[in-house]
């Protein structure tokens, strides 16, 4: 799957279970990549669910969010990670397996989820 399509993917699920002061920390590359994602769908985004989203810089790899988890303080909630840190720390037990008909409404459409998010 796509770095930015998992981003989304998880900024999705964040939000569908949002309040009003709900904020979220998102993790990401820095510098313009990052600019863009807030850009192109993190302030819409915020702004049309009155959330806010708290963007952090990282330099990738999973060990930071090992040591997060391993402390018992997970302090990120979506996070932008390559493939191959993906499937590494889905194996480790770092990352939430979704149930994409479960975990997400359908489309207005009425399509699925499972068949609207790219999940191969």
């Amino acid at each position: 799957m796509k770095t930015i399509s998992k981003l989304l993917l998880a900024i999705s699920f964040a939000i569908s279970v949002t309040t009003s002061a709900f904020a979220v920390t998102a993790v990401s590359w820095g510098g313009a990549y990052t600019e863009s994602q807030k850009l192109g769908y993190g302030d819409p985004t915020a702004k049309k669910l009155g959330i806010e989203i708290n963007w952090v810089d990282y330099s990738g790899g999973l060990s930071e969010i090992k040591a997060q988890k391993e402390a018992g303080a997970i302090t990120w909630d979506i996070i932008d990670v390559f493939a191959m840190d993906t499937i590494n720390g889905c194996d480790e037990g770092l990352f939430v397996e979704f149930d994409f008909d479960k975990d997400f409404p359908p489309a207005p459409d009425g399509t699925p989820a499972s068949k609207d998010f790219f999940t191969a």
